[in-house]
């Protein structure tokens, strides 16, 4: 209750937002009463924008513990809202299937480059997910494989965007350092190859993906089609299925 309500940084948080501030009139001291109050009176945009920035704050909090990067306290309202606005915009699209130039099979990359193409496997039930990763080189010969399994991520964009960050730091392990870089989710790749600050939930991970990639001499982002991203995703399965961490690499 205390960091995400009490202290002095939370509340900084929360008065700046006018639709919270009232609560501390009422002088909450357990969570579960404020959050009864909030499903009571509020409406569905204001359970989310509450839920969004006590769990921002959360997140910031055990980012901090472990010093990786986090959000300023000054941002966390807004980016909350943006966290938000995607979500409630994202269920309202039309499902309408559209035209894709997006290539639907495996295609090699230039001389002496490499395409590291990776993906992400989710399993409910077990409780975790996959990350398969493979490399070729420009002949289409795979050099290296990688499956890991991992504790079940938030979302399949989490999933997807920490597989893609693994495909860059395997890269660098092998020391190579000019390469394509191929998924199949479409809005991580977007996030991926924006330049602007990434205002989602799997963010940080798009940023130090960003950070990676910027040791590499030469990196590209692009998306293809799941039946290009095969045998990435059988890699992704394994992980999960039959092994916890598996790495090969040709010798």
């Amino acid at each position: 209750m205390h960091c995400l309500w009490l202290c002095e940084h939370a509340q900084a948080v929360w008065k700046s937002e006018i639709s919270f501030a009232p609560y501390y009139r009422k002088g909450f001291r357990r969570l579960f009463d404020l959050l009864e109050e909030v499903l009571c009176k509020g409406s569905a945009y204001h359970v989310a924008l509450f839920s969004t920035i006590a769990w921002s704050m959360w997140q910031r909090r055990n980012h901090l513990r472990v010093n990786q990067s986090v959000w300023s306290i000054q941002e966390v309202r807004d980016r909350a809202k943006a966290l938000v606005a995607e979500f409630l915009d994202a269920n309202k699209q039309d499902a309408k299937p559209r035209a894709s130039s997006t290539p639907a099979h495996w295609a090699p990359p230039q001389d002496d480059f490499y395409k590291v193409n990776y993906n992400a496997a989710i399993f409910d039930t077990m409780g975790h997910a996959g990350l398969g990763v493979v490399i070729r080189d420009c002949n289409g010969n795979v050099v290296a494989a990688l499956s890991l399994k991992i504790g079940l991520p938030h979302s399949v964009e989490t999933a997807e965007a920490l597989a893609a960050l693994r495909a860059v730091v395997f890269a660098k392990e092998l020391r190579i350092f000019k390469v394509v870089v191929e998924g199949d989710c479409l809005k991580v790749v977007q996030a991926l190859k924006a330049k602007e600050r990434c205002n989602t939930l799997y963010g940080i991970v798009i940023e130090d993906a960003h950070s990676q990639s910027a040791s590499l001499q030469f990196c590209q982002f692009l998306h293809v089609r799941s039946e290009g991203n095969k045998l990435a995703h059988t890699l992704a399965k394994r992980a999960v299925l039959s092994v916890d961490f598996d790495v090969w690499v040709e010798k």
